[in-house]
């Protein structure tokens, strides 16, 4: 089942030599534990600082918690908070709601999924705005204290060569524990124009 609390509108509009902005959608899969309330209340410190944003928290849940709610509705960002589940499968199930409701609302701009786990660069939102109509953009992902960088590959010509993630290899750690995946990127590693999930028929 799906469910979902009020929605704030969005707000922002950043405007330079005539030039608007593109807005970020960004989608945060998140579960009952007891970091919680720290980590999205490490996010929303984020998108405070942020215009032209809206942000999608959907519970792995049977119902949105009122703690969570009113949580997020402190922070005075605009957003909407749903619930999906319970499945505990990775946020694959919240993820989707997230798509259909940005869907059903027919939203315009940059979606990307960003974790609740994660810690993210101040030039992040930059670069994602600059993901263009109808296209989807792949980042580089710093994984851990080793310093492994998940990354997409270009020959001297810029031409897309692959991918250098453990998703893709079968003997890093991800490959191993979860198995392989076809677009062998994080989650974290890829953002999307949202008009997309216009073009697919049915359910994202």
């Amino acid at each position: 089942p799906i469910r979902r609390t009020t929605q704030k509108a969005a707000r922002g509009h950043n405007r330079q030599a005539g030039h608007v902005e593109r807005s970020l959608i960004l989608v945060t899969t998140t579960f009952g534990r007891p970091g919680q309330p720290s980590m999205l209340g490490y996010l929303a410190g984020l998108l405070a600082r942020l215009k032209r944003f809206f942000w999608v928290v959907v519970e792995d849940a049977a119902a949105p918690n009122p703690a969570i709610a009113a949580l997020l509705n402190a922070t005075g960002l605009p957003h909407a908070y749903l619930a999906a589940g319970p499945t505990r499968h990775k946020g694959h199930e919240q993820r989707n709601a997230a798509y259909e409701l940005i869907k059903r609302r027919n939203m315009s701009g940059v979606v990307y999924n960003m974790d609740d786990d994660n810690a993210y660069s101040p030039a992040l939102w930059n670069e994602l705005r600059k993901v263009q109509p109808g296209r989807v953009g792949v980042f580089a992902v710093l994984m851990d204290e080793s310093g492994f960088v998940e990354r997409p590959l270009y020959d001297a010509r810029g031409v897309f060569m692959g991918f250098d993630a453990s998703w893709c290899q079968y003997r890093r750690w991800s490959s191993l524990r979860f198995g392989p995946r076809h677009f062998c990127v994080d989650m974290g590693g890829f953002a999307f124009d949202a008009q997309l999930l216009q073009r697919k028929p049915g359910k994202p």
